[in-house]
C-alpha cells in the first residue's frame, strides 16, 4: 500500500510540474497578448460555454452562457494586451487576489418551425475564477518541491548508511554502532 501511494504522489508531482511549465509559460505569454480558448460541447440542450483565458498576469477559467449549437465548437481569440479591465467583467468579488465572478444569463431560444410560439428564454448560471499568475505558479511548485525534498531526504539516509554514519544527524558511529551517542537514534 506505501508504495502505491509513493507511486501516486511521484504521478502526481509530475503532472503538478507539467501544470507548472504552462503557468509559467502563459504568464509570459500574457505580458505580450491577451488569449481566450472557448469550447462549446456538442451535448443535448448545452447552455454553457467553457472559458479558460489569459491577460496582464492573470489567468482565469470560467463557465458562461451560450447559445445551442448544433456542433461542437472550440476556437481561440487573441489580441493585444488590454491597458485596464478584468477577465469577467462587472460583478468580480476580489478575495487575496483571487477573483470569482457568478451571475445568471438569459439565453433566447428561437422559435421552432413546428411551433411559431415557442420562442422562450432559460436562465442559465455563470461562473469564473480568476488568479495572478504567480500563485498558480506557487500552488502548482508544491507538489514537485515536496517531491524534491523528500527525494534528497531518501538519498542523504541512504549515503549516511553507507558511509557508516546516523542516518538522522550524519554523526559517524564506526566506533559506536546500534545508537547514536549524539541524537539518540537507533541505528542498525
Amino acid at each position: 500500500m506505501r508504495r502505491v501511494a509513493r507511486h501516486l504522489f511521484t504521478v502526481c508531482s509530475a503532472v503538478s510540474a507539467a501544470v507548472l511549465a504552462v503557468v509559467l509559460a502563459v504568464w509570459v505569454r500574457s505580458s505580450f497578448g491577451s488569449d481566450d480558448f472557448f469550447i462549446q460541447p456538442r451535448i443535448d440542450n448545452v447552455l454553457h460555454l467553457y472559458r479558460v483565458s489569459w491577460m496582464r498576469g492573470r489567468l482565469g477559467v470560467g463557465m458562461f452562457a451560450a447559445e445551442t449549437s448544433p456542433v461542437s465548437t472550440l476556437y481561440w481569440y487573441s489580441a493585444a494586451p488590454r491597458s485596464v479591465g478584468t477577465l469577467f467583467g462587472p460583478g468580480e468579488s476580489d478575495v487575496l487576489g483571487v477573483r470569482y465572478f457568478s451571475g445568471t444569463e438569459y439565453v433566447f431560444h428561437p422559435p421552432s418551425r413546428a411551433f411559431v410560439s415557442s420562442a422562450r428564454s432559460t436562465q442559465v448560471r455563470e461562473m469564473g475564477i480568476s488568479l495572478p499568475c504567480w500563485q498558480a505558479a506557487l500552488l502548482s511548485a508544491c507538489l514537485p518541491a515536496t517531491s524534491l525534498l523528500r527525494r534528497r531526504r531518501r538519498t542523504i539516509r541512504r549515503l549516511r548508511a553507507e558511509r557508516g554514519q546516523c542516518a538522522r544527524c550524519g554523526y559517524d558511529l564506526r566506533a559506536t554502532p546500534g545508537r547514536c551517542p549524539e541524537c539518540g537514534a537507533l541505528c542498525r
